[in-house]
């Protein structure tokens, strides 16, 4: 939500309709000063990236219209989260392997937003998946990167209910030492 002025008397005022749009929509928005949104993209660009993709306007100008999101920084913002994530998950593994539920819930973590990071790497290489759900770009990214299909079937897994074994880490953690990899290569 993209706002003139965020101050505490405007917030209250937004207040009511944000709830109803949250219990009937689940929408949880962020809520910016029209100024902050440019200063956003390079602090935050791969959610920014996603954000003027996939937005709505529903009452006057566009205020993405302007706003760009560097490659370098998208691809510096990817690289610090993916790694972040890979080395969390990895404690995880090692700290929670017998008690499956905590790992699993380690796992849904770490993986949440994880469509917008293969949203934006796709994106780097020039392919546009931004009208594709967060299913449609996994499929997408499993097409482009051929050894990311076992990874994104076990995080899947993981994702749809308990975990049998541990055995889908293993899978999960390539995956996510691939995505770094293959982030660090499009700094050449």
């Amino acid at each position: 939500l993209v706002l003139s002025t965020a101050d505490a008397d405007t917030l209250m005022d937004a207040r009511g309709p944000l709830e109803q749009a949250r219990r009937a929509a689940g929408v949880m928005p962020y809520i910016l000063r029209q100024g902050e949104l440019a200063r956003l993209a390079d602090a935050f660009p791969v959610r920014v990236r996603s954000m003027k993709a996939h937005h709505r306007v529903l009452w006057g100008g566009d205020p993405f219209e302007e706003v760009s999101v560097k490659p370098a920084d998208l691809r510096l913002r990817l690289e610090q989260e993916l790694r972040n994530r890979l080395l969390r998950l990895r404690a995880a593994y090692v700290n929670t392997a017998e008690h499956l539920p905590s790992l699993r819930q380690q796992v849904l973590q770490q993986s949440r937003g994880l469509w917008m990071d293969l949203e934006a790497i796709l994106s780097l290489r020039g392919v546009d998946v931004s009208e594709g759900s967060p299913r449609e770009i996994r499929e997408r990214y499993a097409q482009e990167y051929a050894g990311a299909e076992a990874g994104l079937a076990a995080l899947e897994q993981v994702e749809s209910g308990p975990l049998e074994n541990a055995s889908a880490m293993g899978s999960i953690l390539k995956l996510y030492e691939n995505l770094v990899e293959t982030v660090d290569g499009l700094a050449s």
